[in-house]
């Protein structure tokens, strides 16, 4: 969820003397289909054109917008070669033992990374993995996909209300933006956990209550969030 600012922030351009390179994060989404099943369709939308069963293992290539065949769910996935299926019918393979290696380490000190292509977001001291945990990044589409780059925490907001286009929700903890127009991590109560792990908020990086709130204590205003295929 991304909330309107009333007061602007100056850009920040965070610049850092060295990074240490790591092996960069594997480049495909992996999941499976959830009990229902899935329908297959040639475009998000379109005809179906075959199924999945309960439990087939997915590789997604890439998140697209399309109809919302559940309520506010715009996600759809693709699994190339003219497949598509709505996200509603994924869920995301369980965390791994060890989480995604970020491009760089940002920081000495306390961090987050957050990996799109995974849909996790790790926090670091240093080069030390300390917690990961499944977010939902910004769905597809131009004014709600998550913005890539390297931004210093500007503000925190222990208990906020996130008003934009089409949405007013209150309740929101453990809120803390940073981007100047108002991507933030926060707790996401209004997803189930089985729709954690995808693309589906307005921008922000919305996270399971003990997620959020141990983000919150991890990192302050001035912490780095490296935000990343």
């Amino acid at each position: 969820m991304k909330a309107v600012i009333l007061s602007g922030f100056a850009a920040a351009v965070v610049q850092l003397a060295a990074y240490a390179p790591v092996e960069a994060a594997p480049n495909q989404w992996n999941g499976s289909v959830s009990g229902a099943g899935a329908g297959v369709y040639a475009a998000p939308g379109g005809a179906q054109i075959s199924s999945l069963d309960a439990g087939s293992q997915v590789v997604v290539s890439n998140w697209v917008y399309g109809p919302a065949l559940t309520s506010d769910n715009y996600t759809w996935a693709d699994l190339g070669d003219g497949r598509f299926v709505h996200s509603a019918a994924l869920r995301h393979a369980p965390l791994p033992e060890s989480p995604p290696a970020p491009p760089q380490i940002v920081s000495s000190g306390h961090w987050a990374d957050a990996n799109l292509t995974q849909q996790i977001l790790t926090l670091y001291d240093g080069a030390v993995a300390v917690h990961m945990s499944l977010m939902n990044s910004g769905r597809p589409g131009p004014d709600t996909e998550t913005h890539l780059g390297i931004w210093p925490i500007k503000r925190r907001v222990a208990d906020e209300t996130m008003r934009g286009d089409g949405y007013d929700i209150a309740g929101v903890l453990f809120t803390q933006y940073f981007t100047d127009d108002a991507e933030a991590i926060h707790l996401n109560y209004w997803l189930s956990d089985d729709e954690r792990g995808m693309p589906r908020s307005h921008g922000c990086l919305g996270l399971p209550y003990a997620d959020a709130a141990l983000a919150w204590r991890f990192l302050d205003v001035g912490s780095l969030v490296y935000v990343h295929p």
